[in-house]
């Protein structure tokens, strides 16, 4: 197999800034389009090994969310700017290749207007620290930012945390996040936590508590007095373990039970079969 060559720092930032203008002029980005813009970028191919889909289309949700400062600039309502991130969402093209490796690690980014309901519902407010501790390219986190929120964002692939760093400006942390709490600095408190873990698998096995070990990690981490909205399997009840773990602390808030084809223009919806077939569970807990 072919090694993929890493691209080059200003190739990628052109590519970046390319596709975030197409979007802020509502152009349609189709695969065809998106697969012309990468051949220009790198000189070849996919089939040479110079460039991946799965590059693609991080770099696609990346200038996406680099352009969602201008997507909310038409208005402070929550209803419009929800109505401008569907309607980019959904000029991107569908995501109909994955990889080995994007299966293994999880890594199903949460789509924009999507993060934007879970930001909403977590009623961040300016000045608040908020965590997305698997942050992928950080549609949470820039939620958070458009909140005017101090941010903390962590990812564990290089890739993907290069991405994250072009798109809010700082340096994340590159920690597994199943371990968020045993290895930020212990002055570190989020008082707001946005997350969408990986559901089943990490890097090293695979485990059906994998959501729910990070939920626990994350929840630890979470100043007392706040909100941690979580993006989970419907398998987890008040009957779970690690809820029995944390209900001594915390006040289950919301149960909202969101459709998966909340996803279907997404990663998570094209290429990953749980999000996309299965109801998905967005929670939010306080903590005292």
């Amino acid at each position: 197999m072919t090694a993929l060559r890493a691209p080059r720092f200003d190739m990628t930032q052109q590519l970046l800034d390319l596709l975030a203008n197409d979007i802020r002029t509502q152009r349609l980005i189709t695969a065809a389009n998106l697969q012309s813009h990468m051949i220009a970028g790198f000189g070849d191919s996919d089939a040479s090994g110079a460039w991946s889909w799965r590059l693609a289309y991080d770099l696609c949700e990346a200038a996406l969310l680099i352009a969602a400062e201008d997507l909310a600039a038409v208005s402070s309502s929550a209803e419009t700017r929800l109505a401008a991130f569907e309607a980019a969402q959904g000029r991107l093209p569908t995501q109909s290749r994955r990889g080995e490796d994007q299966v293994r690690l999880q890594q199903f980014s949460t789509p924009l207007p999507y993060a934007f309901v879970a930001g909403v519902a977590a009623n961040i407010r300016a000045g608040e620290t908020l965590l997305e501790p698997s942050a992928g390219v950080g549609a949470l986190a820039k939620v958070g930012q458009l909140f005017g929120a101090k941010l903390l964002a962590n990812e564990i692939d290089a890739p993907r945390r290069d991405l994250l760093a072009r798109v809010l400006g700082l340096v994340p942390t590159a920690h597994n996040a199943e371990h968020i709490d045993d290895l930020l600095p212990p002055n570190l408190r989020p008082s707001v936590i946005l997350m969408n873990p990986p559901f089943v698998s990490s890097s090293t096995r695979a485990d059906p508590a994998m959501a729910e070990r990070h939920l626990y990690a994350a929840f630890k981490r979470l100043a007392p007095g706040g909100r941690l909205v979580a993006i989970l399997p419907t398998s987890f009840t008040e009957a779970s373990v690690w809820w029995a773990k944390m209900k001594d602390r915390a006040v289950w808030r919301l149960r909202l039970l969101v459709p998966g084809a909340a996803f279907r223009m997404s990663s998570a919806g094209t290429c990953n079969t749980l999000k996309r077939s299965q109801n998905l569970l967005n929670l939010l807990i306080s903590k005292h």
